[in-house]
């Protein structure tokens, strides 16, 4: 863990990650039913820690005591990142750029209005293949077998966690997809787990 608030331009690196938006969701969500695809999400093992590397980045911060001690660094000894870590400030924003320049390489087309929303289309009939909404390290997705290739070849580069089909929370939103292709979302469990704001009399008052 770096304790990136320590870092001398933090106000200068970028650190602005897009996110799905809601109306791009429920496009997604309306393309997948109106093919009737199963439904699939995804989340990438250790993203933040897979981000791109930036030219002439160098953080000269004194080291905590863990990493002194895991690395048995003296006083006058610093480290040089070589990579993204946990705790930088713009390390969510440089995961995106490496994730989105797989994508692209991978043949999916960046959306003009939302860039966190893909479609992989056929090369000869310019179709839909398929479609993936990304949220930060989550991925929301479906398609053909094509588009299921192209996917796993992402996977090989950046490693996914959990995978799951038809039935899922994904930003917390209970997703859930019919056999007739008919999706369903709720927030029930979430609002049912919310403990109430209790106000006493005397602050009523």
């Amino acid at each position: 863990m770096i304790l990136g608030y320590l870092d001398t331009k933090i106000e200068e690196v970028p650190r602005d990650l897009p996110t799905l938006g809601r109306h791009s969701k429920m496009l997604l969500l309306q393309f997948v039913s109106s093919k009737k695809c199963a439904l699939r999400s995804f989340d990438t093992k250790a993203a933040f820690l897979q981000g791109k590397n930036q030219k002439d980045r160098v953080l000269a911060i004194e080291p905590v005591l863990q990493i002194i001690q895991v690395m048995q660094l003296t006083p006058q000894e610093i480290c040089k990142l070589e990579k993204e870590a946990y705790g930088l400030v713009d390390a969510p924003y440089m995961w995106y750029q490496a994730i989105l320049e797989e994508l692209v390489s991978l043949g999916f087309e960046q959306s003009p209005f939302d860039p966190c929303l893909f479609i992989l289309r056929n090369s000869k009939t310019l179709k839909p293949d398929g479609i993936l909404g990304l949220h930060v390290d989550d991925g929301l997705y479906a398609g053909n077998q094509y588009f299921h290739q192209k996917l796993e070849l992402l996977e090989k580069k950046y490693p996914f966690g959990s995978k799951r089909i038809n039935n899922f929370i994904f930003t917390g939103i209970d997703i859930q997809q019919s056999s007739d292709g008919t999706i369903h979302l709720s927030q029930s469990k979430y609002v049912r787990a919310l403990d109430p704001i209790k106000i006493s009399p005397d602050r009523r008052k």
